[in-house]
């Protein structure tokens, strides 16, 4: 037994990033895949997310999504209640945490 300091016997795993290619009008983001995915959207387009086996943090790679019009399902909640304005050419990060329930969801606009 160690008193003062913690002993770690796990190591860290960051599983590579799955790109889902063209998003069409409709794709699925299975999160048992890969907790990082990228995505390029080329339409107005319904994402549907596929909950991860527990609570966790996940991660988008949303390639011009503003040029068109993601449609979440099921819809995370944002900082304020309201979505991001995504960037129309270029790259975006979307950070995803589930609780096991819900999606709460935080963008980092704009990456150049």
């Amino acid at each position: 037994m160690r008193f003062g300091k913690l002993l770690f016997t796990t190591t860290a795993f960051f599983n590579s990033e799955i790109d889902k290619g063209s998003s069409g009008t409709s794709i699925t983001i299975d999160w048992t895949k890969a907790a990082k995915q990228k995505l390029t959207l080329t339409d107005n387009c319904t994402i549907t997310l596929t909950a991860p086996s527990g609570p966790c943090n996940v991660i988008l790679k949303a390639v011009n999504f503003g040029a068109f019009t993601p449609t979440f399902s099921p819809v995370p909640k944002w900082p304020g209640g309201t979505g991001p304005t995504w960037t129309a050419s270029g790259t975006d990060i979307l950070a995803l945490y589930y609780d096991g329930t819900n999606y709460y969801g935080q963008a980092s606009i704009a990456f150049a």
